[in-house]
């Protein structure tokens, strides 16, 4: 209820006039409506106005990040649990940029809106969404409910999904080798979630080379982590987020098209390497690339190349590597700078 409707239950006293059924409601993204429900009906009413009596600044990439978050990865309060997931709650996936796009509009980016809360670059966006899903998932994994009482490893929650459900009679579709889980991984066992922290490393390696080394080690001590006990994947997990922190100016500079263009296709060239096998991760590179396309204006022109690229994806039923590995390899002269 916390994330699917306007919950007001606090667990002991019962509010009379809740219905599940209404489903979630302005406020749950908007904030409290009292002070500025009367000012945002108010044509000469401004933006800052609202603000001021406690609306929500979606119109900020953070502030929107961290609000879309809470629901669509979890906080300390709220979390899908693994056990959840096993009642039958689907499998959590966020891209702040493409999901922002195809929510149901309820608002026309025009000159009047850009004037009152200005321009978001799609650049800046999917970036934000990157390291704030990151961040987000590194500082979970230290809270308490990252692990039960007596566990030795963290809430299955944190961990590959599909390392465990897949189809083994798919000889085919073969998901493990030692080039895709990395040194000091076993067959057999399952890994932490990577797929945004791949994501950064591919902005990383496309704009800030010198940074890639680190980021990529420290990533891959945190999966190593998993395999040991909770307190190694606290330390290697604040380490990991220390960096990451240090590195937050990516989510507000400036991008020119060149650079866009080259991070879009180091994340191809991380599919076609097969760089990407883990079908979050392949997920995110799809996602990615229609993000960024939609950010150089040129997705029309490249229509055919994402639906195969979508397609070459699959489901998670479905999702074969190498073959996504194949697409994206067919694919990437086309989206050359």
């Amino acid at each position: 209820m916390d994330c699917h409707s306007d919950n007001a239950y606090d667990g002991k006293d019962k509010v009379g006039k809740f219905l599940l059924s209404d489903g979630v409601g302005c406020e749950a993204c908007h904030g409290g409506s009292e002070q500025w429900i009367d000012s945002h009906k108010d044509p000469k009413a401004t933006h800052a106005e609202n603000l001021q009596r406690g609306m929500y600044p979606t119109e900020q990439p953070l502030k929107r990040a961290q609000l879309c978050l809470s629901c669509h990865l979890g906080t300390k309060d709220r979390f899908a649990t693994h056990a959840i997931l096993g009642a039958g709650h689907p499998r959590l996936a966020f891209e702040l940029e493409v999901y922002t796009r195809l929510q149901p509009a309820h608002y026309v980016v025009d000159e009047a809106y850009i004037k009152r809360k200005g321009h978001i670059e799609g650049m800046n966006l999917w970036v934000t969404g990157q390291v704030e899903s990151a961040e987000r998932y590194l500082t979970l994994l230290q809270t308490d409910l990252a692990a039960k009482p007596g566990s030795i490893v963290p809430e299955l929650a944190f961990y590959d999904c599909f390392g465990c459900h897949h189809a083994v009679e798919k000889i085919d579709h073969k998901r493990w080798s030692q080039s895709r889980a990395g040194t000091g991984i076993h067959p057999g066992t399952i890994r932490l979630q990577r797929q945004n922290l791949l994501m950064l490393q591919a902005v990383a390696e496309s704009l800030a080379p010198a940074e890639l080394p680190e980021l990529k080690a420290d990533t891959d001590a945190l999966v190593r982590a998993g395999q040991i006990d909770e307190p190694s994947v606290r330390a290697a997990a604040q380490k990991l987020l220390d960096r990451l922190r240090a590195d937050e100016g990516w989510s507000s500079r400036s991008y020119s098209i060149k650079e866009i263009s080259s991070v879009r296709k180091m994340l191809l060239h991380y599919a076609a390497e097969d760089r990407t096998s883990d079908f979050a991760a392949a997920e995110q590179v799809v996602l990615a690339v229609d993000s960024l396309s939609n950010s150089l204006e040129d997705a029309g022109k490249h229509k055919s190349d994402l639906d195969a690229l979508y397609k070459g994806l699959g489901g998670a039923d479905t999702f074969d590597p190498k073959q996504f590995a194949a697409v994206a390899k067919h694919l990437e002269p086309a989206f050359s700078p």
